[in-house]
């Protein structure tokens, strides 16, 4: 069998959250990064995302950060901030469900579970008119 290097990358937690670091220490280092960093911040310092979703500068960042990321071009549109921040709001509870998974071991045990919350969460979504 042949090692590839997403083998190599998802070996163990601490190996992938290295690569993850050296992405976001290298991604950029304008506006986008900094808006993502304190997307970031404003998460770690809370932890509660249920608190954050009620949170209007919270919701403000995160839109800020899409539309630095180029989220608002090239055929794509952002809903307004005040439809964003609704339609989040509207999906708070699939949201913070989803919330308590942690991808690195959950995704195989949960599958289902997990499939079924991002549909109804990608569905219901107002990111995009």
């Amino acid at each position: 069998m042949k090692f590839q290097r997403i083998d190599f990358v998802t070996l163990n937690q601490k190996i992938f959250f290295r690569f993850v670091d050296k992405c976001n220490d290298s991604y950029s280092s304008g506006r986008d990064l900094i808006l993502y960093r304190e997307v970031i911040s404003m998460h770690r310092k809370t932890g509660d995302l249920e608190a954050l979703l009620s949170n209007e500068s919270f919701c403000r960042k995160a839109y800020q950060t899409l539309e630095a990321w180029d989220m608002n071009k090239r055929g794509a549109r952002l809903n307004t901030f005040e439809i964003f921040m609704e339609s989040a709001r509207a999906n708070k509870e699939d949201l913070v469900r989803l919330y308590k998974y942690k991808l690195h071991y959950d995704l195989t045990v949960e599958m289902n579970t997990i499939a079924g919350l991002l549909k109804n969460v990608f569905c219901k979504l107002r990111a995009y008119p």
